[in-house]
């Protein structure tokens, strides 16, 4: 998350191709048809998928996708600009997972008890610990 390179040219960058790169990967890996989740921008790149090779789908599930363009900014007010302002004065990626959270989730949703830690707790190390992935 976080570490691919970004084309210069945004034409080679849309969810159009990427999902015919994941029917390349599919065909590669010679899967006939497949289940589909996508989250935020994969929610996207899914339906476009879906609609290239809607064949292919045995099921698709979308999280948090948008059409895309203005649509998708956030509203902007005291909550959202002060995520943002975290953001951008995150200098390590471990504080950019802490950051990320509550972009993602509500306070509530994070400081609710799972067994002896909370929610953020939990997501935070599972986060943390794919930080340290290639």
């Amino acid at each position: 998350m976080g570490r691919s390179s970004v084309p210069i040219t945004k034409s080679e960058y849309t969810t159009t191709i990427m999902a015919k790169d994941a029917i390349a990967l599919m065909d590669h890996m010679g899967w006939r048809k497949a289940h589909v989740f996508g989250h935020s921008m994969g929610a996207m790149i899914a339906c476009k998928l879906a609609a290239i090779v809607p064949n292919k789908i045995l099921s698709l599930v979308l999280l948090n996708g948008t059409g895309g363009g203005f649509e998708c900014f956030p509203k902007l007010d005291r909550q959202t600009s002060s995520i943002a302002i975290r953001f951008l004065r995150a200098k390590t990626p471990e504080q950019r997972a802490a950051v990320d959270l509550d972009t993602h989730y509500t306070k509530e949703y994070l400081e609710e008890y799972i067994g002896s830690n909370t929610r953020r707790t939990i997501l935070y190390q599972a986060r943390y610990a794919t930080l340290d992935q290639p």
